[in-house]
């Protein structure tokens, strides 16, 4: 018998099946995890996107170790004959979580002065930039 998870939310189910604490959380995780790379490679296929793909938001870097196990690269690269082009595009995660205000400071900075470069929007996309160029190993796989 299994234990009951705490409330099922998907943070929940994720935390279980990363702990090993619910075979059906591992298989839930493992579902979804291969259903992302898919629809992502998909995406990637459509836009051709060569020079690489890159994941934000706020799920990929709770669940890294488990995109970096293969099942995500593997379901992105699952794409027939056009599998070949699908390995050589570069796969990362944006690890950097203030990533979403730094688009938003962008977008109000050129709003009200037509410009994207004010000294606050220049500090961020340095940080974010150091972050994803040279975070490393950590949030950088398939290549």
């Amino acid at each position: 018998m299994t234990a009951r998870i705490e409330p099922a939310t998907p943070a929940a189910i994720a935390r279980a099946a990363q702990e090993a604490r619910s075979p059906l959380c591992q298989q839930a995780l493992d579902l979804f995890v291969a259903l992302y790379g898919a629809e992502a490679g998909n995406l990637a296929l459509k836009l051709l996107s060569t020079a690489g793909l890159y994941i934000g938001g706020g799920i990929a870097p709770k669940i890294l170790p488990k995109l970096q196990d293969g099942a995500f690269l593997e379901a992105f690269r699952s794409k027939g004959r056009m599998r070949e082009l699908m390995g050589r595009i570069p796969v990362r995660v944006v690890l950097e979580h203030r990533a979403g205000l730094l688009g938003a400071a962008c977008t109000g900075a050129y709003a009200r002065t037509g410009s994207i470069w004010p000294p606050v929007a220049i500090h961020w996309l340095t940080v974010v930039l150091w972050k994803v160029l040279f975070a490393g190993p950590p949030g950088v796989f398939g290549h």
